[in-house]
């Protein structure tokens, strides 16, 4: 199983048979191989430091007598391996004479060596050895690793060395043997050279492993991603918590961090002791104090579902979940917090019920099912907890009470309606936090409303189909009205519709007369300099403004079919169309673009008669669209920007109510012709 590691990256690895972090309380006597447990002293001028690259870290002074450093004795079976992996972070504080040394000073042992012009080395015997590898910027940290197996032929393959997780080139000198012997002792020491100028190096994280890792392992170590080998499973003490390796990190199997303590009992049990539960065929630990069942038989993942706008002082349902395949073992299942019960069923629609409601503790399994309920507030949008807890899973769910406060908007107002028609308003949702209100309509119009579900935004399949009968919805439900609109043109109609407390006067208005003229005055093809259907535009706008007609105006011309044409831009009225003086010109839109008009536009923006067959620039056919469509030189002036005697642009003639009124030929750019105005 291994034992508790106590440095930066978590446990021992597999394979990893010595761990020095170096993280002892600074100024400490003695540091420990977090593996074997063994404790070498730490004097010489060696000390633990803070200024470690994980915490803490071990200096390593260079103006000592050599290799003075910590002594560990280790087991004969570290003697003539054929793959091991060293490992260590380093750094010194300028170069000088500087040189240390981690492992056996005669066999198997990294250096690096400052007055070799900042170099490292692995030594495989006195005689043997790979180096040269550079260090040019030795004042920072660095993770030196060199990974040997004997297995493998040519000394490039026998033995790798890696600096900061790259895999470097080094000069080798021998033959790399097959074997590397350790021997019983190693080393954490320094050999300083003659004339030491008195600078130290700081080492940390020294790992030996009994075999050779692999360059994707040595990257991700120096990447702080390989903290342990997947499978792996060791107690914490520090955590009291036993943890597994996911390949990536360690992963506690148990509340973290545990109880701690002198032992369990019943069974009695020491801390990390493991058992086999057989009564709930669940593997557990002591913590402590407590025997902690095993998190890798699963755990459950997620919880219930939260409510909200639930109605006050009513006991409210969760969803049914199931325990998942995944999960290997019994689970005990506890509840507490409002009023909370739940029950275990063996099927998702609790037709078979186990456990009947209750709040006492009890045992699921996986394949079982499980379904809670809780009390909720008195209060008005407050939110009650029940805490649910399965195996080493809690989940908080919350139930809120609705918003019994009114809605404060219903419906938008509707204008240019047609006469004596029965208009829809849009589709409103009830905010999903209200509570439940009765909805009421009256008032002119015949108004009815229709309630759909909350999945239903369309009201494809209303719950409460179109009715004006008093009803209750819900927060959440869609509503949607209808009425009809007044006989008269420019007539309001306003039925009132009730939510709970809140009444909506919607208003529904007529369309209204729009009023036509002819521009009293004219305009080249370029309509003198204001240029498209948007200076015709602006020229209706002016001459509407002079003779104090209200409202919008648009010209009737065109340039491109969808885009500027009046078909387009233009409102459809349902109201007549009519001159200034009110005679009626075309009963619709509809009218006016059937090809006859009901009467000819002959009026200017004053009421002024215009001749008959004077020249109107349009472009527009009979059904509002653009007569040729696009930029063209002999039909539209080209866009309406050419005032030369080349180009020729299509006019009507006034007092026409066939087609000629607005279709009828060309004419030069140059010539000056006038416009119609309609109100939008």
């Amino acid at each position: 199983m291994g034992g508790a590691a106590s440095g930066g990256l978590g446990t021992a690895p597999s394979g990893m048979i010595h761990y020095w972090p170096f993280n002892e309380a600074a100024g400490s006597s003695s540091t420990t191989d977090q593996i074997s447990g063994v404790s070498a002293t730490v004097a010489n001028g060696f000390s633990i430091t803070t200024s470690g690259y994980y915490g803490n870290g071990l200096n390593v002074p260079t103006n000592t007598p050599s290799h003075p450093g910590p002594l560990f004795l280790l087991d004969d079976l570290y003697d003539s391996m054929s793959a091991m992996t060293l490992s260590l972070w380093f750094k010194a504080s300028n170069s000088g004479n500087t040189q240390f040394f981690v492992g056996n000073y005669v066999n198997g042992h990294a250096a690096w060596n400052g007055t070799l012009t900042n170099k490292l080395y692995f030594v495989v015997t006195g005689s043997i050895y790979a180096g040269n590898v550079l260090i040019p910027d030795f004042t920072n940290w660095h993770m030196l690793t060199a990974v040997f197996d004997g297995t493998q032929t040519g000394n490039s393959n026998r033995l790798k060395l890696y600096l900061d997780g790259t895999l470097q080139s080094p000069t080798y000198t021998g033959t790399i043997p097959t074997t590397v012997t350790f021997k019983t002792t190693f080393y954490i020491g320094a050999d300083p050279g003659p004339g030491d100028s008195g600078d130290s190096v700081t080492l940390d994280e020294i790992r030996l492993y009994k075999r050779a890792l692999s360059a994707a392992e040595v990257s991700n170590m120096y990447n702080d991603l390989l903290v342990c080998i997947a499978g792996d499973m060791v107690y914490n003490s520090a955590s009291h918590v036993y943890q597994y390796c996911n390949g990536l990190q360690w992963v506690a199997m148990g509340p973290v961090p545990g109880a701690g303590g002198s032992g369990c009992s019943s069974p009695t049990g020491s801390e990390g002791s493991m058992i086999f539960n057989s009564a709930s065929s669940v593997e557990q630990y002591c913590d402590g104090t407590n025997w902690i069942a095993l998190w890798n038989c699963g755990e459950m993942t997620q919880g219930f579902t939260n409510l909200v706008g639930q109605a006050l002082n009513s006991v409210v349902q969760s969803g049914i979940i199931a325990v998942p395949s995944s999960i290997k073992c019994n689970k005990t299942v506890s509840i507490s917090g409002a009023s909370g019960e739940f029950q275990i069923c063996s099927d998702n629609a609790c037709s078979t019920v186990l456990q009947t409601w209750g709040s006492s503790n009890q045992t699921i399994s996986s394949g079982q099912f499980i379904q809670a309920e809780q009390t909720t507030s008195g209060s008005s949008n407050t939110q009650t907890t029940a805490t649910i807890t399965i195996g080493g899973y809690t989940d908080n769910w919350t139930a809120t009470t609705c918003d019994s406060t009114d809605i404060s908007s219903l419906f938008i107002n509707l204008t240019q309606q047609n006469a004596s028609t029965q208009v829809t308003s849009s589709i409103v949702q009830i905010p999903s936090t209200k509570c439940s209100f009765t909805v009421s309509v009256s008032g002119s119009g015949s108004p009815q409303y229709q309630i759909c579900a909350s999945s239903d935004p369309t009201c494809t399949a209303p719950l409460v189909t179109w009715t004006s009968s008093n009803n209750t919805i819900a927060g959440g439900q869609y509503i949607e009205a209808r009425m009809t609109t007044s006989a008269s043109w420019n007539t309001a109609v306003v039925p009132a519709i009730t939510v709970g407390g809140y009444t909506d006067n919607w208003s529904v208005t007529t369309d209204y007369n729009k009023t036509v003229f002819i521009t009293s005055t004219t305009y080249d093809g370029g309509f003198n300099g204001s240029n498209g259907t948007a200076g015709a535009d602006a020229a209706c706008a002016a001459r509407a403004s002079a003779a104090s007609l209200s409202g919008t105006f648009l010209s009737w011309t065109a340039v491109t079919t969808g885009t500027d044409d009046p078909a387009t831009r233009f409102f459809h009225s349902f109201a007549p169309y009519k001159d200034v003086s009110g005679t009626t010109i075309a009963t619709s839109w509809s009218n006016l673009t059937s090809g006859t008009l009901t009467a000819a536009i002959s009026k200017n923006e004053s009421g002024v008669a215009v001749g008959a067959n004077t020249h109107v620039y349009t472009n527009v056919s009979t059904a509002g669209q653009a007569r040729t469509s696009g930029n063209n030189a002999t039909r539209n002036c080209a866009s309406w920007t050419n005032n030369t005697n080349g180009d020729q642009g299509r006019y009507g003639l006034t007092g026409q109510t066939g087609t000629s009124w607005t279709d009828s030929t060309e004419e030069n750019c140059n010539t000056t012709d006038r416009l119609y105005c309609f109100q939008q």
